[in-house]
């Protein structure tokens, strides 16, 4: 095992908790209860989500958004934080990057819900973005 595998094992244990589920069918993102206590540790007024890739790390990464109204004139896609009442799930849906395509770029199967693990990170600004993580092994990889 390299080093980096071994501290992104060890980040896996420490936020253990913070967790997306994928969903391709759907599009849709539900966040686990750890990951939204996290995020809600910053009390929001207006949750609107920008979902974008990291250049450098090849990974896909949200971030909420408190500045959307300067932001949406420079094209950038938003959407909003929803709650549903008859799963009791917090979520949101993306259109791009589709999840889909998220899916599709980490090698994963597209026709059933996927878990993958979130770790935050902070912007040289300071600000909070969360990162999802690739798979450590392909789901579609036999064992």
């Amino acid at each position: 095992m390299t080093i980096r595998r071994i501290i992104r094992a060890i980040k896996g244990l420490r936020y253990r908790r913070c967790f997306v589920m994928l969903d391709g069918r759907g599009n849709s993102v539900t966040l686990s209860k750890g990951l939204y206590r996290h995020i809600m540790r910053k009390e929001r007024d207006d949750m609107y989500i920008h979902v974008f890739k990291a250049g450098d790390s090849r990974q896909y990464c949200f971030a909420f958004r408190e500045d959307f109204k300067q932001l949406k004139d420079t094209n950038t896609i938003f959407t909003q934080l929803q709650y549903n009442a008859e799963h009791k799930k917090i979520g949101f849906s993306t259109t791009q990057p589709s999840v889909s395509g998220i899916l599709g770029d980490y090698n994963l199967l597209l026709d059933r819900k996927v878990r993958l693990t979130v770790f935050p990170r902070k912007t040289t600004n300071n600000e909070v973005f969360y990162e999802i993580q690739r798979p450590m092994r392909s789901q579609n990889e036999t064992r």
